[in-house]
């Protein structure tokens, strides 16, 4: 099957089974009329097709480009695509296909091109300068935390860390290999976890004097290392070492184990209620961490889990990661 449209044809091969698994969207191929493998091919019936889409389990969607004017004017390529034009329209013809390269990365690029004037920080990208933004959008490290970075950082991946906290919607942190990126990264994870806009730190502060002036004492600045250390034993005991009270299967020796596994599903009904800690310890950042292939974002997430992130107070913690 093919389709005309403009200066494109759109060709639909149809290969033997099994085949169209070893292709895949987006994939550049050159269509020949004779193996390209062989040692005499025909050089003249060739062409470049884009792999749009596989159609059923033996279809590919070639999209070709066979119009003369792609030749600019050369005698000779534009003899061949009016071949190739006619050729690949002829029903049960026979093709090789040769997948050379796979497109996905350029077509993403492409299509962000397209699309660059709907960013909302296009002016920053264009210009390389960043947008004068108040101090009240900026982020604080906590001073726990800096301390340990100071010691651990130097002046540069301090200053790239300070332009991440600024509130300028794009960064740009660039260096060879070896120069802390990654650690850079981790920094500002940290920070971004366990940190708190200006605006919205002095709004906590000045509700936290207000309840405190009223009476109410409902709201708080936060939770201090012994109330986080009895929280976390009420919440989660089994962290500590200790058997959660709801795995605890509270006997009843005057009842058959027989009954007992019929009346109340091995234990699963005597089990202990859940308790209420009736405490929060404030809400729970969630940060997503992009990156432009696989492996780099897997290069982030080890570091995560063999290294961890940094606590306010400076102390490494593993966080909860959820790999997409």
């Amino acid at each position: 099957a093919f389709e005309m449209t403009e200066a494109f044809l759109t060709v639909t091969f149809v290969v033997e089974a099994g085949v169209s698994e070893l292709y895949n969207d987006n994939d550049l191929l050159l269509i020949s009329k004779d193996d390209p493998y062989s040692d005499d091919p025909n050089v003249q019936l060739h062409l470049l097709g884009f792999l749009e889409s596989h159609s059923g389990s033996q279809g590919l969607v070639v999209k070709c480009l066979v119009s003369d004017e792609s030749q600019a004017g050369n005698v000779r390529g534009t003899q061949r695509v009016r071949a190739m034009r006619a050729g690949l329209q002829t029903k049960q013809s026979t093709w090789h296909l040769l997948k050379l390269s796979n497109m996905s990365t350029i077509t993403r690029e492409w299509i962000a091109l397209q699309h660059a004037h709907l960013c909302p920080f296009a002016d920053i990208l264009l210009s390389g300068k960043p947008r004068a933004l108040h101090e009240s959008r900026h982020m604080d490290i906590p001073p726990g935390m800096r301390a340990v970075m100071d010691a651990q950082c130097n002046v540069s991946q301090m200053d790239a860390l300070k332009a991440g906290l600024d509130g300028t919607p794009v960064v740009l942190i660039q260096g060879p290999p070896g120069t802390g990126k990654t650690r850079t990264i981790l920094n500002l994870l940290s920070v971004v976890m366990h940190s708190a806009h200006k605006g919205a730190l002095a709004l906590e502060v000045r509700a936290a004097k207000a309840a405190a002036a009223s009476g109410c004492g409902g709201a708080s600045s936060g939770l201090g290392e012994d109330d986080k250390m009895r929280l976390w034993a009420r919440q989660a005991p089994w962290l500590l070492g200790k058997l959660s009270p709801r795995d605890v299967v509270r006997p009843e020796p005057n009842v058959p184990v027989a009954d007992m596994r019929g009346n109340d599903f091995f234990g699963l009904l005597r089990r202990a209620a859940p308790i209420a800690v009736t405490k929060n310890a404030g809400p729970k950042a969630h940060v997503l961490v992009c990156a432009p292939s696989n492996s780099a974002l897997d290069e982030i997430v080890i570091r995560i889990m063999k290294s961890g992130l940094m606590d306010a107070s400076g102390n490494m913690y593993s966080p909860s990661v959820v790999r997409v």
